[in-house]
């Protein structure tokens, strides 16, 4: 098997049929990661 986690992810919400979050993670997964790199620059100043 050699889904990419996204594939897998998408299949996942699905099934559970939890639609807002398939719609959705995409974009919060963004927002993590932009605020990951704002606290990791804080940190490391």
């Amino acid at each position: 098997m050699n889904d990419s986690p996204q594939i897998l992810l998408a299949h996942h919400l699905k099934a559970l049929k939890l639609p807002t979050f398939y719609r959705e993670y995409e974009k919060i997964a963004k927002q993590c990661r932009r605020k990951a790199l704002i606290i990791a620059d804080t940190c490391c100043d």
